[in-house]
């Protein structure tokens, strides 16, 4: 007699592994039902781990652009007083680079990874076709005209007040819109709508 407790009995009253029920004492079914589920718990904690990086990646892209903004516009009203502008503007550009970019490579990543582990059909599920076509819209509005504007404002000398003032108004606008957008893709990944 085995030394552990089961947790069922086969028919035959030997031990067997929970989920076995062979009627010849045989546990190949056992075995196979037993690796069976071993691997859906390695598939479901995969999938929890890409969940978990997900959100990561989700609150590296928010919170950064969300601080980046603020930071920016604290910058822009204390230009030429009390304030270096150009390190301050090398760290928010820096900062967008390895922030913005990281946690939105580490979200699209692993949102393709959790999609084919989850076999969704995305083009057929409105709340995530919605996600990523916001997602989509508001790194097209970062890489075209917020990133140079960034890197404008950053070797920006300090002589020519009204263009710098051009690029961060613009920045700003564009800027605040993107984040909006991606704020729209967080409410309907959680929210799930139509799906």
């Amino acid at each position: 007699m085995p030394t552990s407790p089961p947790s069922r009995w086969g028919p035959t009253r030997r031990w067997c592994r929970a989920g076995s029920r062979s009627t010849s004492g045989s546990t190949a079914s056992a075995t196979r039902s037993a690796s069976s589920r071993d691997r859906s718990r390695r598939a479901m904690g995969d999938y929890l781990s890409l969940k978990a990086l997900h959100v990561i990646g989700a609150l590296l892209l928010v919170g950064n652009v969300t601080v980046t903004g603020f930071w920016a516009a604290f910058l822009y009203r204390r230009r030429g007083r009390d304030v270096a502008y150009r390190p301050i503007a090398m760290g928010i550009l820096w900062s967008d680079l390895i922030f913005t970019f990281g946690g939105g490579a580490l979200l699209t990543i692993t949102g393709i990874l959790m999609v084919k582990a989850g076999q969704l059909d995305w083009r057929g599920t409105p709340w995530l076709w919605t996600g990523i076509v916001l997602l989509a819209a508001s790194t097209l509005l970062w890489l075209v005209f917020l990133l140079p504007d960034q890197v404008r404002m950053e070797r920006h000398d300090g002589t020519d007040d009204r263009t710098f003032r051009c690029h961060f108004l613009r920045w700003s606008a564009i800027g605040w819109f993107s984040t909006a957008l991606l704020f729209a893709a967080v409410w309907f990944m959680v929210r799930k709508p139509g799906g």
